[in-house]
């Protein structure tokens, strides 16, 4: 999988979201957030040891790696990841995925997937909750914690950047994470810092340290976690995030937030290792990942969505459905799971092509009435410039034989996305074409 990685760019308002993706163009898309302070590095060493029919989608978060930093007066918090997520959700087109989060990452896909519950298929939570409660009594304090350490920060005469060497800014990495391996360090630096003249500079937004002004009480954080819908895989690490909890009361939510998912009948592993396990040891952590995602993905009918919809992006998730009943076989055994029932061979070019003259010769033969009812976004826009002339001759033919065109809005699969728009129309033409001849020959 390491020759099929590629830089990942998303605009936005402010200027883009970076992030690297691995996997085949049409692979079960799993979008990979990492935690505070980190980057999308996070996952190199991981995402290899994951099923290779996947598509891994790992962005760095806005402020750090090498996204963009937000504007002057922006501040930094869960929710506003969460949209950030919609962002680059939207700019792939993705409509099912899944997820695998890493200590604040997960956090923010803890907020997305209850918010979004229909487009997460399954969620994989590294050594974080999902929701990181604070106390009720604590919030407004906590909150003004942020605001000031903003006004503070934006106050202050703006101090020089220090440079570092690179061998000063590992050590410095290395101070603050000292969990981590010397290779997970030079790791996350590949994306963590900027050369400049004389050194190197740490390329995430300092505001990132300040407190999340953003709180949710543990009340709030039950509601929100009864929203998801998402198979969900919850791997702790032994010597992990219970150890780096900055709240007393904090350790109390997060047992009451594990006693939810054990009664949501949700797993939960507890794994040798330290905060970033996955990234020091993932061969520690990749058999739980992938047989979450070979059977709560990949086996389920939610690859054949997934692989339905890359290929019919217009359909819509309830037309995806409707064709998978007829358009799925069962499979059993060691592979267990779905297969696509229709034949392959129907993906091959057709061999018996007619020309154009041959097209409007056999249309002439046509005796019976005809409507044509066209959708504004959708067969005309599968076609070349030469076949979309062909397409307006034989329009016009009908035309000419006084057959009935119509256009209306809407994609390819609009009778099936949208029956009400098509549905008067057929109706009409049977009501005044079929049925008084059916009668009239009674």
């Amino acid at each position: 999988m390491a020759k099929e990685v590629s830089e990942l760019r998303v605009p936005v308002p402010w200027g883009e979201i970076r992030g690297r993706v691995w996997g085949p163009d049409d692979g079960y898309p799993v979008l990979c957030l990492h935690g505070w302070a980190d980057n999308c590095g996070s996952f190199n060493t991981l995402i290899p040891l994951l099923p290779k029919e996947c598509r891994y989608v790992a962005v760095d978060l806005v402020g750090h790696g090498l996204s963009s930093h937000l504007p002057p007066g922006g501040f930094y918090s869960p929710a506003a990841y969460a949209l950030d997520v919609s962002r680059v959700v939207a700019a792939l087109q993705l409509k099912k995925f899944s997820i695998i989060a890493h200590s604040m990452g997960g956090d923010i896909a803890g907020i997305f997937t209850a918010l979004y519950p229909e487009m997460v298929d399954a969620l994989v939570l590294l050594d974080t909750y999902g929701f990181l409660p604070t106390d009720s009594a604590r919030l407004s304090e906590v909150m003004r914690q942020g605001m000031d350490a903003m006004l503070q920060f934006e106050n202050k005469k703006e101090e020089k950047t220090r440079i570092y060497t690179y061998e000063k800014a590992a050590e410095r990495l290395m101070a603050a994470n000292q969990t981590l391996s010397e290779q997970s360090v030079h790791i996350l630096l590949e994306r963590g810092l900027t050369a400049v003249q004389g050194g190197f500079i740490f390329s995430r937004d300092l505001r990132v340290n300040f407190k999340n002004i953003m709180r949710m009480s543990l009340e709030q954080s039950l509601v929100m976690l009864s929203k998801i819908r998402a198979s969900l895989l919850l791997i702790l690490a032994g010597g992990g995030s219970d150890r780096m909890l900055s709240e007393p009361t904090q350790d109390r939510f997060t047992s009451t937030l594990l006693q939810s998912f054990q009664d949501g009948n949700h797993s939960v592993v507890t794994v040798p290792g330290h905060h970033h396990v996955h990234l020091d040891k993932p061969e520690v952590v990749a058999p739980f990942v992938s047989d979450f995602l070979r059977t709560k993905a990949l086996s389920q009918s939610s690859f054949s969505v997934h692989k339905l919809l890359a290929a019919n992006p217009t359909l819509s998730e309830q037309s995806v459905h409707i064709l998978l009943e007829q358009g799925l076989t069962a499979v059993q055994g060691a592979s267990a799971g779905f297969m696509i029932s229709r034949d392959v061979r129907l993906h091959f070019k057709n061999v018996v092509r007619p020309t154009l003259e041959q097209s409007l010769e056999m249309q002439s033969r046509i005796k019976s009435s005809v409507l044509v009812v066209l959708a504004d976004e959708g067969l005309r826009t599968f076609h070349d410039s030469k076949q979309q002339e062909n397409i307006a001759t034989l329009l016009q033919g009908y035309r000419d034989r006084n057959h009935t065109v119509v256009t209306v809005p809407g994609d390819h699969h609009v009778h099936l996305n949208n029956p009400e728009v098509v549905a008067p129309l057929i109706s009409d033409f049977l009501q005044t074409n079929v049925i008084p001849q059916q009668l009239s020959a009674v």
